[in-house]
């Protein structure tokens, strides 16, 4: 089971940025294949470890369950990508209420209570995004930049942008259209209703609005819309760093209500900032598979090396074995020759006592016997 999670992850996070907008409803397997071969570039790193054919498959597997059209099915799908603190709501609480304002007002005090409590930052995600290496010894592994974030202060400035420009579409259209609700709380600008007390308000009373207060987004629910909403402010408020992908939900989602509220001029605003980040974050993308597959050729150059290396060694150790073998057995046999000639020599002595004393005798076979003696230490005391 593991083995179909990790490219089915991969696949989703390399190719949110593929499938985004319209492209996220596309179903026919040619569709999906040429918008691959078309946007290469978002997934090149991928394409070094699966094959076009396995990626489109797996591509078309997510399209066909909405994981690239809804958070929350991304976040059902793959958990652990959205990393929620302890006691967060789940987008399976919405089916779980009696009503949509029921299941709003619930999210929002489970919300509240968390913001009391700090989020421990998970120490294996750095502020770039970037993963932690452990190589084992003589073993390439290839590392990766994924999944991509942006800086945590550019996000922050980004998700805080979003929330007032929401707030301000939000609090328009209550003027428009529930002035009565604004008044009753005593509401007089902008700032005196935060994002979330508005997401609450929209799900409880927009029901009763006419029709044409609203436009519907054609496979999209109203309340998944407020949902993901929902998702920009618990993000800044709990300072949580999320990846890129996440970040073009957030801005889509933000769309998305501004469409749905027919608020033209800030649809507008937040069309230029999709533009905008979604070019920067495809740069980013492109860069760093780009590096990602260079660092790739380098280890498995290094890899070479590092076999090469490795057979050197073993020649050199099998050198060294057999050099020192041989000079152990040379000085043997010398050794033996000094100990035979020895030997003879005494038993000779043994068996003719009676020559001893012509041997003695004898200086010129002495020393005949010195000299090669000598010559026999000096063999073994200089062998190579």
């Amino acid at each position: 089971m593991a083995k179909e999670q990790a490219p089915r992850k991969s696949v989703y996070l390399h190719c949110s940025s593929v499938f985004t907008g319209g492209n996220a409803r596309v179903r026919k397997t040619k569709s999906v294949r040429k918008l691959l071969e078309k946007n290469k570039h978002s997934f090149g790193a991928l394409t070094n470890e699966y094959d076009l054919g396995t990626i489109c498959n797996v591509a078309k597997e997510l399209l066909d369950a909405g994981v690239f059209e809804s958070a929350s099915k991304a976040q059902a799908q793959f958990p652990e990508l959205f990393q929620p603190s302890d006691g967060n709501w789940e987008p399976s609480d919405f089916e779980a209420t009696k009503s949509e304002a029921d299941a709003m007002e619930a999210m929002i005090s489970s919300e509240e209570e968390n913001i009391k409590k700090p989020d421990v930052l998970d120490p294996k995600i750095s502020p770039c995004g970037s993963c932690t290496l452990n190589l084992p010894p003589a073993t390439p592994v290839t590392p990766t930049l994924h999944p991509l974030s942006l800086p945590y202060k550019t996000q922050h400035r980004l998700l805080t942008i979003l929330q007032v420009i929401l707030e301000e579409c939000c609090f328009d259209f209550g003027r428009l259209w529930l002035p009565d609700i604004l008044k009753a709380r005593s509401c007089e600008c902008v700032e005196s209703i935060e994002l979330t007390r508005w997401t609450r308000i929209l799900v409880r009373y927009c029901r009763d609005l006419p029709s044409w207060a609203t436009t519907e987004i054609p496979g999209i629910s109203f309340r998944d819309v407020l949902f993901k909403t929902h998702q920009i402010r618990h993000t800044a408020v709990h300072r949580r760093l999320v990846s890129v992908c996440e970040v073009e939900q957030m801005i889509e989602s933000a769309a998305s209500l501004t469409t749905v509220l027919k608020d033209v001029s800030r649809s507008k605003k937040i069309g230029l900032i999709q533009r905008e980040v979604v070019a920067k974050i495809d740069e980013l993308k492109r860069v760093q598979n780009e590096l990602e597959t260079k660092m790739s050729e380098k280890l498995t150059a290094i890899a070479h090396r590092r076999a090469l290396l490795d057979e050197l060694e073993k020649k050199e150790i099998e050198l060294m074995l057999s050099g020192g073998n041989r000079n152990r057995l040379r000085l043997g046999s010398v050794l033996d020759e000094f100990l035979i000639h020895r030997q003879i020599c005494t038993e000779s002595t043994l068996r003719h006592p009676e020559e001893t004393s012509r041997a003695q005798g004898d200086d010129a076979t002495i020393k005949s016997e010195d000299l090669e003696v000598a010559s026999l230490w000096d063999k073994m005391f200089h062998v190579q």
